[in-house]
């Protein structure tokens, strides 16, 4: 892989894209550039000795995160909603359930965005391909 500024000027000098140049394709519709450009991330990203693991891992949250929003935004409302219902017309027994539910529904949005997060910042195998790449420098 070419250093950055070495991509810069070949891509000015052939008339194309970093991205396309990376893909070795022309890349017509602006969807096929956006997927190609994920994936010469995650590439250059799992064959960088400098973007560590911890730094793949915050990518990935980051990205599950910006990702998800209005289903994160969505579920606080309706949380906070069963919350004060709870509060003004049912009682602390049900107070009680309601808090255990957002216990929960903490837990599995966290259990989604981590396996979001292995699948990717392990490449898919649990880092079995990153590690054979480094062994066999």
């Amino acid at each position: 892989m070419p250093d950055v500024d070495k991509l810069l000027e070949l891509s000015g000098l052939l008339g194309v894209s970093v991205n396309e140049l990376l893909s070795g394709e022309r890349l017509e519709t602006p969807e096929r550039a956006a997927e190609k450009a994920e994936e010469n991330l995650i590439s250059v990203l799992s064959q960088s000795d400098t973007f560590g693991l911890s730094d793949r891992i915050a990518y990935f949250k980051h990205k599950w995160l910006s990702e998800h929003k209005f289903d994160i935004c969505l579920t606080v409302i309706l949380y906070l909603a069963a919350v004060t219902a709870a509060l003004i017309w049912v009682g602390p027994a049900v107070l009680a359930a309601v808090i255990l539910l957002g216990v929960g529904l903490y837990g599995l949005m966290r259990n989604r965005m981590m396996a979001y997060v292995e699948e990717r910042a392990f490449d898919g195998v649990g880092g079995k391909r990153r590690m054979e790449h480094i062994e066999q420098r």
